[in-house]
């Protein structure tokens, strides 16, 4: 009941943020798999944030204050891949001059996470079973086995890249070794968290960009609401960097964000206003504010609140808004 409690009531998770039904339960899946030691299979498609799950597993774990290192298994051909993970002894291979550690190794009282499981070659993966059943290593050139204390975090997508183009079909990753799972929601089926997403992102890139004070207009929100975003999170990012970088003056408008060029990205184009309701942005706030979207507004505020324990300084840094307007907006909703 508690682990329930702590998900409903948080806008963010590490990296994480959103308040949608599907992102609550992912909360609740890597809360819940934080607790135990149990390996995990992440899935999601390309651009949902894989890696973020993986960072707030890592850090809601009793394994926070260890190390944590990440392995993008598609970018090593078979041949060094195997040399990565488990390392090599001097003189094992030519060039081998001196011994060096794996990420196995480097990884010992932490978190390791194989990304793109499914690109491991079954040679590799045969070893890496073992590792998992007996925690221990032997680095290539070695007879001499290793002990390791490792929590190994497992990443794959679908057979399918996120902008629905094939992609070459993975060998079979070794996935029953997994105890638990996360899954990652596109961001087409997490829609009403983009205004909060937006927020976040504008209010991270103006941080790098002191003295601007960029907002965005009601008609360009609508279109990203309305926009099914096959890179999903990612694509959201670029959009808004995109936009960052060709906005006239200070509000981003979904019709001049790349001027007359035609090049401006899919999110900003060829899009219709896809909802009800307005909305609005103060500096790098941005929240809904009626009809349905203003039910989603107080909801968001309710959380923030609960989530710092009624301190209002604190919600209103939280949603990137100064205290006098989440004061009035409080008021508005009648909420103590």
């Amino acid at each position: 009941m508690q682990l329930e409690e702590a998900a409903s009531d948080r806008l963010r998770l590490g990296g994480l943020v959103g308040h949608s039904v599907v992102m609550r339960d992912l909360f609740r899946q890597i809360l819940r798999a934080a607790a135990s030691e149990a390996s995990i299979l992440i899935t999601g498609e390309s651009g949902t944030g894989k890696e973020l799950v993986a960072r707030a597993l890592h850090d809601n774990s009793s394994r926070a204050k260890g190390p944590y290192i990440r392995v993008h298994c598609a970018a090593f051909p078979e041949q060094l891949l195997e040399g990565e993970l488990f390392g090599h002894a001097r003189g094992a291979f030519t060039g081998a001059a001196t011994a060096r550690e794996g990420r196995f190794e480097a990884a010992h009282g932490g978190t390791l996470l194989l990304d793109e499981i499914g690109e491991v070659p079954l040679s590799v993966q045969v070893k890496l079973l073992r590792v998992l059943q007996e925690r221990e290593i032997e680095r290539l050139g070695e007879n001499q086995t290793r002990k390791v204390d490792v929590r190994i975090i497992a990443a794959n997508a679908p057979g399918l890249a996120g902008h629905g183009q094939p992609r070459r079909i993975p060998r079979r990753p070794l996935l029953p070794v997994a105890g638990a799972s996360a899954a990652c929601p596109a961001l087409r089926e997490r829609r009403e968290d983009i205004p909060l997403l937006v927020s976040t992102m504008l209010t991270n890139m103006l941080e790098r960009h002191p003295g601007r004070d960029i907002q965005l207009s009601n008609e360009a929100l609508d279109a990203l609401g309305a926009y099914s975003w096959p890179g999903n999170v990612r694509e959201l990012v670029n959009a808004l960097e995109y936009a960052m970088v060709h906005v006239d003056g200070t509000s981003i408008l979904r019709a001049t964000a790349a001027g007359d060029t035609g090049s401006r990205p899919p999110g900003w184009r060829n899009t219709s206003r896809g909802r009800s309701g307005s909305c609005y942005a103060t500096g790098a706030a941005l929240l809904p504010r009626s009809g349905a979207a203003g039910r989603a507004e107080k909801e968001i505020l309710i959380i923030a609140l609960k989530e710092t324990g009624g301190n209002k300084a604190a919600a209103a840094e939280k949603l990137g808004m100064s205290r006098t307007t989440l004061w009035k907006k409080l008021k508005q909703y009648g909420i103590d």
